[in-house]
């Protein structure tokens, strides 16, 4: 899975909320089901933050690979069979 990071190049329209381009910043969170069916981050010993973009004027990705097996202590790993949630949350930095 690739996570790209909103910039000025890639946000075409503005948002509902008349976000400038330049104060966008998104989130990429791991969560379980509770969290993804109700679209809340509050409970952050169920949750882990993936990726946090925040400089909308560079571009910036990043790859995730769904393996079964983690290479490095505290790694994510993903078993077959299993389902996983995950949560992109657009914020505005003053």
């Amino acid at each position: 899975m690739s996570f790209v990071c909103p910039n000025e190049a890639t946000v075409i329209e503005a948002d509902e909320h008349n976000t400038p381009k330049e104060q966008l910043y998104e989130n990429l969170w791991f969560v379980d089901k509770a969290s993804y069916d109700s679209c809340n981050i509050k409970n952050l010993q169920m949750v882990k933050l993936l990726k946090q973009c925040k400089d909308p004027s560079s571009l910036v990705f990043q790859s995730f690979v769904f393996n079964q097996y983690s290479p490095v202590s505290g790694g994510l790993q993903f078993n077959p069979g299993n389902n996983y949630y995950f949560i992109g949350k657009c914020i505005v930095l003053d």
